[in-house]
């Protein structure tokens, strides 16, 4: 018996030798990491911040006009960057809206440093681009996805003086996980050791993963083979998911930033697919309304709407936060807002 209790005790000393070693080569290096490597895009462009290192961004300053907001779009946690925002982009900006889309550090493009990323890390890169680029002090309308949401919504708090209107897609962290995995995935050792298994089969995972949230796509796979592209040349990808994973507390509970949200008087709009892959289905209004009380919502329903909605049904997605985040912003977030005080907006698409 005592044989055994040393043998048990011997493999989980090693587990957490092994786990510490991994997290201390690929997790929390010391200096930079390049992100992906290949020739930029036509169009986008690359600035060196103190914090993470070089950062991917496209910003067209044509539409750029004195006292109205910038829209900036942040992706989630494991897309290759500006590019899942192409459409919204090109959407936006025919309505002559300037818009400002940058690489998360690590994902993209964009180099990550050593240090774990929390979410202050997260938001700082943010703040340091604004700055950097000299429009720091311009007011601002925020769309995250997924984990995006999270940058954003925490971003938001921070700066309530800037920040007039949100849109969050498919977000992380609304409310606390509700299955055996997600509490597994956010507890000590035994989440550091699911997710070293993870991400010993990161760009596998990323890859199957692309291709469910994609299946609705009708481009020929353009966009899937771009993403696949990204997850096989991003040198820094297993690093800075699992630093996320395991630094970022808000990817699996957001809802301290979310409550001080719903107090302040910025504009929210959320996003769900009714069945999402990756987040789980939406809360219900009950729960929503008590963490948001001000913000309105819409359900998106499908066939094969998914967390990649914003890609693969455009039409449903685009409108409404175009007309959420446009010139009359103001005046459209409003009438929204009170429209759905009293209930939320199930929007279907046979």
């Amino acid at each position: 018996m005592l044989g055994s209790m040393k043998v048990v005790g011997a493999v989980g000393a090693a587990s957490v030798a092994l786990a510490a070693l991994y997290w201390r080569r690929r997790v929390m290096p010391i200096g930079p990491c390049a992100a992906d490597g290949r020739p930029l895009p036509s169009g986008d462009q690359q600035v060196m911040l103190s914090g993470n290192g070089l950062t991917r961004y496209h910003l067209n300053i044509r539409w750029l006009k004195e006292g109205e907001c910038i829209v900036v779009l942040i992706h989630g946690m494991t897309s290759p960057g500006v590019d899942v925002w192409r459409p919204l982009i090109a959407c936006l900006e025919a309505r002559r809206r300037c818009v400002l889309a940058y690489d998360v550090a690590g994902r993209g493009w964009s180099h990550c440093a050593g240090g774990p990323m929390t979410i202050g890390y997260h938001v700082r890169q943010l703040e340091e681009l604004l700055d950097t680029l000299s429009i720091g002090d311009r007011p601002l309308e925020l769309v995250g996805l997924s984990f995006g949401a999270v940058i954003a919504s925490n971003f938001a708090v921070r700066h309530r003086d800037r920040v007039r209107r949100l849109v969050m897609i498919a977000p992380a962290g609304l409310f606390p996980p509700r299955d055996y995995l997600g509490l597994l995935a956010g507890s000590g050792l035994l989440g550091l050791l699911a997710r070293v298994r993870w991400a010993a089969r990161c760009r596998a995972s990323l890859k199957r993963d692309y291709a469910r949230e994609l299946r609705a796509m009708t481009d020929g796979g353009a966009v899937l083979r771009a993403y696949i592209a990204n997850a096989d040349c991003n040198r820094a990808i297993v690093r800075s998911y699992l630093s996320t994973l395991l630094c970022c507390a808000e990817v699996f509970d957001n809802r301290r930033a979310l409550r001080a949200l719903g107090s302040s008087s910025c504009q929210t709009l959320l996003l769900f697919a009714e069945r999402d892959s990756a987040t789980g289905p939406p809360p219900d209004d009950a729960e929503l309304r008590e963490l948001l009380p001000t913000a309105c919502w819409h359900r998106l329903d499908a066939p094969g709407l998914d967390h990649a909605m914003h890609l693969t049904h455009r039409h449903l997605v685009e409108p409404l936060i175009a007309d959420f985040v446009g010139s009359d912003g103001e005046r459209q977030g409003r009438a929204t807002q009170a429209a759905t005080t009293q209930g939320r907006s199930t929007l279907m698409d046979p």
